[in-house]
């Protein structure tokens, strides 16, 4: 794997990570939900061992597959009640961004990208 295959992969993880930042710092000036920045907490850890471990296995590939289609059921189901909390969901995307970048950071600029991530980036997983 090149150099720059890796510097491309932390740079499109980042983007993601700041694209979730800016779609969070959005929403948050119409939809305020105060008081729920906990949901930003766990969302960030969940996220961020979910992302770990999809850097590592196919199996955790299959675990960020299945919480993610859970995660958006979920969303869908909460905006069939009658009164869907949707200032909490800008919180998603600050939790979501902590943990993409949080873990790019850490497994990327900090220390390496671990391998499996490296070859499934290359194409050879």
């Amino acid at each position: 794997m090149t150099d720059t295959t890796e510097r491309g992969l932390i740079l499109q993880d980042l983007v993601l990570a700041a694209s979730n930042l800016v779609i969070f710092l959005l929403l948050d000036g119409t939809l305020s939900a105060t008081g729920q920045w906990w949901i930003a907490a766990v969302v960030a850890l969940v996220s961020g061992g979910l992302f770990a471990a999809a850097d590592r296995s196919r199996v955790g590939v299959w675990a960020l597959f299945v919480a993610g289609v859970a995660a958006i059921g979920g969303i869908v189901w909460m905006t069939t009640l009658d009164a869907p909390p949707v200032g909490g969901f800008t919180w998603l995307f600050l939790g979501l961004a902590l943990g993409l970048g949080g873990n790019r950071f850490v497994f990327g600029v900090v220390r390496p990208v671990p391998a499996y991530r490296r070859r499934r980036q290359a194409g050879a997983e």
